[in-house]
C-alpha cells in the first residue's frame, strides 16, 4: 500500500503538467457587458458610440478592445482600443465607429496576444434619415414614453430613446443621430464641460435641446451654465397655463395646478449671432412674468426651455401634447413665433445636416487610406476579420484599420477606461 502513494502522487503531479493553465475568461474571473447607439438606436451614416464595461477577478490583463463593422462596400472596419485590466478592476470604454449600412448587430471582443478572452453581441436598431428620433435624458427611465405614440413629424414616426446623463458623449458630432434631445428631472450638476460644450456644438449645427422645469427645475438646471435661455428663481404652483394651451391649439380642459419654474429670459450671453428674432431669447408661451415656454436660437439650432414638467399633470395626458410637441420639433421661430397653424409648421423641417457632415471641409473623397491622429491603417478583405483569428496591430488611445473615403478629418478620441 505504501509503494503506492509515491505512484498515486506522480501521477497526479504529470497529470497537472499536461493541464494548461485556465487564463482569467476559463476561470470565470472575467465579464464583459455592451451596449451601442442611443439606447439601442443609431442613424445610418453617423458615428455610433459603443460603450463596454468589463470586469476583470483573474490575472492582470494588458490587452486590446476590438469591434467590427462593414463599410458600403461589405469591406470590414476594425477599430480598436488598449485595455489594461489589473486583478480586481472594473472599468468603463468607448468606443466609436462610423457605420454607414443597415447593421442590426455588434460584436465587441477583448484580445489579448492574438487571444481572444471575451467576447459580446450587442443589437442595434437602425434609423434612415427621415427618422425622427428624441433622446430623453432623466432619472426616470421610462420618463415621456407618451412622444413615441404622438403623429409623426412630418412622414415618420417619433422614435424614443431614454439615456444617462453619462451617455453624452463629449463631441457633439456623436449626438448626430438624435434630432431632439430633452433634459428632464436629473441632477446636470454631474455633466463635466467636455458634455456642456459638446451639447453646445450641437445646437449650433443645427440640434435642438430641450430643459424641462416643474419641480425639479432647479436640479435640472444645475450644471447647464449659459446654455440655459433664462434664469431660474424659484417655483411656484398655479393653474395660469391657459397660453400653452393657445400655442398648441388645445386648451386645457380641466383647471388642474401645476408647478412651473419661474424664470427671466437671459440676454447677451456670448451666443453666436443667428438669423432669428430670437437669437437673445423670446417667450412663445405665458406670461411676461411668468414665462411658460422660452427659445433661443444658436447658430442652426434652438434651445427651449419649458417652465412645467411635461411628464406631470396637468400635461402628462393633455391632449394637446399631439399638437404641441410636434409642432416644438419640426418648427421654425419664426412660425411659433407667429402663432402659425401647426399645419403650417408641420411643412417645415428641422435642417440637422450640419452635424452628420461636419469635419468634411476639406477632406476629399479619394480612395486613399485615412489615417486617425496616432492610429493605424490596414486594408481588410471582405471576409469577416475575426475568423482568421489575426491579432490587429496595437496604437496608442483608439486606433481604426480600414480605408477612408470622404470622412470627418477628425477621429472622436475616446474616454480612457479608469
Amino acid at each position: 500500500m505504501r509503494k503506492q502513494i509515491p505512484i498515486l502522487a506522480l501521477i497526479f503531479v504529470l497529470s497537472g503538467m499536461l493541464i494548461p493553465q485556465l487564463d482569467a475568461a476559463a476561470q470565470g474571473g472575467l465579464t464583459m457587458e455592451a451596449r451601442a447607439g442611443f439606447d439601442g438606436y443609431y442613424r445610418v451614416n453617423s458615428w455610433v458610440p459603443v460603450q463596454v464595461i468589463v470586469a476583470n477577478e483573474g490575472k492582470d490583463i494588458k490587452g486590446q478592445l476590438q469591434l467590427a463593422v462593414q463599410d458600403s462596400r461589405s469591406a470590414w472596419v476594425v477599430y480598436t482600443q488598449p485595455a489594461i485590466l489589473p486583478t480586481y478592476s472594473r472599468k468603463q470604454f468607448t468606443l466609436y465607429a462610423f457605420i454607414e449600412n443597415y447593421t442590426r448587430e455588434l460584436s465587441v471582443r477583448l484580445v489579448q496576444g492574438g487571444k481572444e478572452l471575451a467576447e459580446q453581441t450587442v443589437s442595434i436598431q437602425p434609423l434612415g434619415a427621415e427618422a425622427f428620433l428624441v433622446g430623453v435624458v432623466s432619472d426616470d427611465t421610462s420618463a415621456l414614453n407618451y412622444l413615441a405614440g404622438l403623429p409623426p413629424v412630418g412622414q415618420t414616426r417619433i422614435h424614443v430613446a431614454h439615456l444617462r446623463l453619462s451617455d453624452i458623449p463629449v463631441q457633439g458630432r456623436i449626438l448626430g443621430s438624435i434630432d431632439a434631445l430633452i433634459l428632464h428631472s436629473t441632477d446636470t450638476s454631474q455633466m463635466s464641460q467636455g458634455q456642456r460644450d459638446a451639447l453646445r456644438s450641437w445646437v449650433a449645427l443645427g440640434g435642438h435641446l430641450i430643459i424641462c422645469g416643474g419641480p425639479n427645475a432647479q436640479l435640472t438646471a444645475a450644471g447647464l451654465g449659459d446654455l440655459l435661455p433664462v434664469t431660474i428663481a424659484g417655483t411656484v404652483t398655479t393653474a395660469d397655463i391657459g397660453t400653452l394651451g393657445d400655442l398648441a391649439n388645445a386648451p386645457f380642459i380641466v383647471s388642474v395646478p401645476a408647478v412651473v419654474a419661474q424664470v427671466e429670459l437671459n440676454t447677451g450671453n456670448g451666443y453666436p449671432a443667428a438669423s432669428s428674432a430670437c437669437s437673445t431669447g423670446c417667450v412663445l408661451a405665458g406670461k411676461s412674468d411668468l414665462p411658460l415656454l422660452v427659445r433661443r436660437d444658436l447658430d442652426r439650432g434652438s434651445i427651449d426651455y419649458l417652465a412645467l414638467d411635461p411628464d406631470l399633470e396637468p400635461m402628462r395626458t393633455w391632449i394637446g401634447n399631439d399638437s404641441l410637441w410636434p409642432k416644438l420639433f419640426s418648427c421654425s421661430t419664426v412660425l411659433l413665433s407667429a402663432s402659425g397653424e401647426a399645419s403650417d409648421c408641420l411643412a417645415m423641417g428641422r435642417d440637422v445636416s450640419g452635424i452628420l457632415n461636419v469635419g468634411l471641409q476639406g477632406t476629399s473623397a479619394s480612395r486613399t487610406p485615412w489615417i486617425p491622429p496616432g492610429g493605424q491603417h490596414q486594408r481588410r478583405a471582405r471576409q469577416h476579420p475575426w475568423s482568421r483569428r489575426a491579432p490587429c496591430a496595437a496604437g496608442h488611445g483608439l486606433s481604426v484599420h480600414l480605408r477612408r473615403r470622404g470622412r470627418p478629418a477628425q477621429f472622436p478620441r475616446p474616454e480612457t477606461g479608469g
